[in-house]
């Protein structure tokens, strides 16, 4: 991208520039005739170690970046510079006239093409490791700090997709924030995306809002992203997307996170008609809403249910006018007067013209095999919706990073011993009803046989394929494997010993509930 920026570079870099400087190769009879595009390259002919050539990639922006698999020994690099004959490469206030230059890993380089028009372009050029997974380098405006969860930050987000993936437009505008709420008062921190302009990013459709998972206090790095594809395997309607990227903010490495989707009513994701501020018509208020039971209560609109005492909240609409909210406040303790009776095995056909069985009897089994502790009681981060002219469904699944073992208290360490069934008040009402509890084990005998051999898989391919290399670099970044960080019950030392907790937990936890609902 051709700009006409300052005619010098900024002294922040002119120290680290000499001294590049004077360790590049130079040859002033260097052959010139090249006609074809500005390229930048670290070929593997001049980088022992380096299994192939790889062109970094030139960003419109200026910047230059590339990704580099080599032994982690190596340090410097040499890249080759292809540059047009009717261009020269200037670094600092010297012209440069070698064909090669060296580069450290991390390093930035500064410097200035100038065409024979005079035309200036410049680029900043650093290398980066390769673990494998896609790269999130994340810049705020005037690189300010994301102190707040409420005011978002402008910001701009260079993606490089790795191999796994098509990224068109790797260069995206953005506005960035932080989120969460136990997880937000953690070193590493979680943040929420709002892009300009809807994009497609790393194979999924285009939209605006996505989410970025620390995980901090997980050191698996995996229970969100196990609970998601359990959801996959076994829910019907939307489950959140992942991907496993690497981020930096501001030129500092963070560390691995897990890209996921916001929960929103759109197309992609909770696909419900959304409901207008104007509508009142008795069969347009039927739907559709996206609710959440969460005892924070930090929406604008709210209510508590009047059997269970539930705390709803309004996601979709965010201000629902007043036909909109009496009609889901009356649905919902219609639902609860329903279930709450002591009769309510009578009553089977009541709520099942009102709640959506199934999603039910699906939402229950992934959270009891993973004990959320979040799910019991009043519940925290439990979501519902409901289409027009339809019934109350549970879900998306989310917020599971202390579930499976990663909890001190409640006892929800325990392989062993229910949770949602007896401590979560709509859960332990159904289970009064026979026929509720014959259609949980109904389904749990269809689902049973592959669901921990299918789930053990993910955990291997995920932790010792996928990142393999990135958790290595988080743990360098968050030095806490020996650490019992909240709410952890034990700290293993290694990465490897916390997979196998987690899969040995699960194996344990599959196990006892096979036993126990064989019984019922």
């Amino acid at each position: 991208m051709k700009r006409q920026p300052p005619a010098t570079i900024p002294l922040f870099f002119a120290l680290s520039i000499l001294i590049l400087f004077t360790s590049c190769k130079k040859d002033p009879t260097v052959e010139r005739g090249y006609q074809g595009p500005l390229q930048f390259i670290v070929e593997a002919a001049h980088n022992p170690g380096l299994p192939q050539n790889i062109t970094l990639y030139a960003y419109h922006d200026g910047t230059v970046s590339g990704l580099i698999s080599a032994s982690p020994a190596i340090e410097d690099y040499t890249l080759t510079l292809k540059i047009p004959e009717h261009q020269q490469l200037w670094v600092g206030d010297s012209l440069y006239a070698a064909d090669t230059i060296t580069l450290r890993m991390g390093d930035p380089l500064d410097c200035v093409v100038m065409d024979d028009d005079s035309t200036r372009s410049e680029y900043r050029i650093q290398l980066f490791p390769d673990a494998g997974i896609p790269v999130f380098w994340i810049e705020t405006e005037q690189q300010q700090p994301i102190v707040s969860k409420d005011d978002y930050l402008n910001a701009t987000l260079r993606v490089d997709p790795g191999t796994a993936y098509e990224q068109e437009n790797r260069l995206i505008e953005t506005e960035i924030r932080g989120r969460g709420n136990s997880t937000w008062g953690m070193p590493k921190k979680p943040y929420r995306m709002k892009f300009k302009e809807k994009e497609p990013i790393l194979g999924f459709e285009p939209t605006k809002n996505w989410v970025l998972l620390a995980n901090y206090a997980d050191k698996t790095l995996l229970r969100n992203y196990v609970t998601f594809e359990m959801g996959h395997l076994l829910m019907d309607g939307f489950t959140p997307r992942t991907r496993f990227v690497e981020v930096y903010l501001n030129g500092q490495y963070e560390g691995v996170y897990h890209l996921t989707d916001q929960i929103r009513v759109e197309e992609d994701r909770v696909a419900i008609d959304e409901l207008e501020a104007d509508d009142t018509d008795s069969e347009r208020i039927t739907g559709g809403y996206l609710l959440e039971i969460d005892e924070r209560l930090d929406a604008d609109r709210w209510f508590r249910s009047a059997v269970m005492d539930f705390p709803f909240t309004f996601k979709s609409p965010e201000e629902p006018n007043t036909q909109q909210f009496e009609y889901i406040t009356d649905y919902v303790n219609q639902v609860e007067s329903i279930i709450a009776d002591p009769q309510v095995g009578e009553r089977s056909a009541e709520y099942e013209a009102l709640i959506d069985v199934a999603s039910f009897v699906d939402f229950y089994l992934i959270s009891e095999v993973v004990r959320n502790n979040d799910t019991g009681g009043g519940g925290i981060g439990i979501y519902l919706y409901k289409p027009r002219g339809g019934k109350l469904a549970i879900g998306p699944l989310w917020d599971y990073d202390i579930a499976m073992g990663n909890i001190n208290y409640n006892g929800n360490d325990q392989p062993k011993g229910w949770w949602i069934k007896t401590d979560n008040r709509w859960y332990k009402a159904l289970f009064n009803d026979a026929k509720f509890t014959q259609a949980v084990k109904a389904r749990w005998q269809e689902i049973k046989p592959t669901l921990l051999p299918t789930i053990l898989d993910k955990i291997d391919e995920a932790a010792f394929e996928t990142l393999q290399t990135g958790q290595q670099r988080n743990f360098q970044r968050w030095d806490i494997l020996n650490e019992q960080v909240w709410p952890n019950p034990v700290a293993l030392g290694s990465y490897e010993a916390e997979v196998d907790y987690l899969k040995t937990w699960l194996s344990t936890r599959i196990d006892w509930m096979d036993t126990e609902i064989s019984a019922w």
